[in-house]
């Protein structure tokens, strides 16, 4: 598909999508104004007393509960409108952006890294998150794969209604989004096999901080992470002092994140908490024009760029493999 088709179908959508939440809180506004007109065309063409006034207020009571098991039955329309859009935004306009400038990658929105294979990491909570955004492929000789696992909030409402239930609930809130990741997973595989785990947690607090840690030779490296290895042996030949130094200059460049990684399956994990949520829309934002779609671009050409630098660290790796 053609980048200006995509663009246009996208707006397209967008409005169809409006109209249809338009039309609800359009319905919902005539439906709650309907039992006022109703009451004062009565009185006044009837001239009605005040026992007469006082049943109407009992009927509009009624009338009133009715209204709002009513709309809460249609009000998920709305979230349906702003969540077809953004799906079809994310099929139709991104996948053809991403396609146009990088063709030999796939994109996926609706899939990306399992809990099972980010848990086996073990060194975030286990926390629940939807997985998505996909992008695939083979970029400067690495096979790689990245996805986002964006933190489902929690509902801490105890029922209690207290100060200490309060600030109990807003603790654990807070401590929920300090230690959950949220952010961009990067996959890189390998062509050798090793055989072990280790992890480079980071140093923040939101990681893994309980087993027997290994301590390097490089000073710098040892502040920013913490290294856990099922192989003490195999963590140190694949942590060479080239490794290192180029995880620590990843960790200075992206300073902005949260940067924890592993090596296991085969595979180099790259953990950037904290990353933004990217390819997102919104229903009733600016409609998409080819200035959206060449932003969608430079992001994965950002993306990329780390993609070529972890290539270096996986090729370094794989000669001694």
């Amino acid at each position: 598909m053609q980048l200006d088709k995509a663009i246009a179908l996208s707006r397209a959508k967008q409005k169809k999508c409006i109209c249809k939440v338009v039309m609800i809180y359009a319905k919902i506004a005539f439906l709650y104004l309907f039992p006022f007109i109703v009451m004062f065309a009565i009185d006044a063409v009837f001239k009605t007393d005040g026992d007469t006034d006082y049943k109407m207020i009992e009927v509009y009571l009624i009338y009133a509960v009715l209204l709002i098991i009513y709309v809460a039955c249609i009000y998920d329309g709305i979230a349906d409108a702003a969540y077809e859009y953004k799906l079809f935004y994310k099929k139709v306009l991104v996948r053809t952006a991403i396609s146009q400038a990088y063709p030999q990658l796939t994109y996926s929105p609706g899939r990306g890294i399992s809990a099972k294979e980010f848990r086996r990491a073990g060194i975030f909570a286990n926390s629940d998150f939807i997985s998505e955004d996909e992008i695939k492929g083979e970029w400067d000789g690495v096979k790689f794969s990245l996805s986002e696992a964006i933190r489902i909030k929690k509902n801490y409402d105890l029922g209690i209604d207290n100060t200490y239930a309060k600030l109990a609930s807003l603790a654990m809130s807070l401590y929920d989004a300090y230690m959950d990741f949220s952010g961009s997973v990067l996959i890189c595989e390998f062509s050798k096999k090793f055989y072990s785990r280790t992890i480079l947690a980071s140093r923040e607090l939101n990681t893994k901080i309980l087993g027997e840690k290994e301590l390097m030779d490089n000073v710098v490296f040892n502040s920013e992470f913490r290294v856990f290895a099922d192989d003490k042996v195999e963590a140190r030949y694949l942590l060479t002092p080239t490794l290192m130094e180029r995880l620590n200059e990843l960790k200075r460049y992206y300073h902005k994140f949260n940067i924890s990684a592993a090596f296991m399956d085969n595979k180099f994990y790259l953990f950037l908490n904290g990353a933004p949520n990217r390819f997102e829309t919104e229903l009733f934002s600016i409609p998409p024009t080819t200035g959206t779609a060449y932003a969608h671009q430079y992001e994965l050409a950002e993306i990329l760029e780390l993609v070529s630098e972890l290539g270096h660290i996986t090729g370094e790796l794989e000669s001694k493999i």
